[in-house]
């Protein structure tokens, strides 16, 4: 599948509702998948960030097996991938993000631009949930 048509269709899955509490955001642009953990919290947004490995055949996202060496070693469903952080996003703007034992290989730049690029739209998702965006 052309990198144009993957980012098409992870585009028509930005939003997708995991729970009442829970929400899972897709960007198309960094390949990256921000689990919020409970959206019913109004001072903070705890956060998992995971890293999409590519699609299946059928267009189902393919994260990395948790705690899996190997490369690839691909999974279907978001509970089996590995995180590649987790954080905290509080009302005032502070964010508190662990990056624990990740591994990360990139290969160019917009691989690494890409991380401080899912940082800022994880804030500013927990900025908007929290009802917060004409105080920042």
């Amino acid at each position: 599948m052309a990198a144009r048509d993957t980012k098409k269709l992870l585009k028509s899955l930005e939003i997708i509702k995991d729970s009442e509490e829970n929400l899972i955001y897709v960007s198309a642009d960094t390949f990256h998948v921000i689990r919020f953990l409970d959206i019913t919290k109004e001072y903070w947004q705890d956060i998992e960030i995971y890293t999409l490995d590519g699609l299946k055949l059928d267009g189902r996202p393919a994260y990395h097996k948790k705690g899996d060496p190997c490369y690839p070693s691909h999974v279907e469903l978001l509970s089996e991938g590995e995180i590649f952080l987790i954080g905290r996003i509080k009302w005032d703007g502070c964010s508190h993000i662990n990056f624990s034992d990740t591994y990360f290989h990139g290969c160019s730049r917009q691989d690494l631009l890409n991380i401080g690029e899912i940082l800022a739209k994880a804030h500013d998702k927990c900025i908007a949930l929290m009802g917060r965006e004409d105080e920042q």
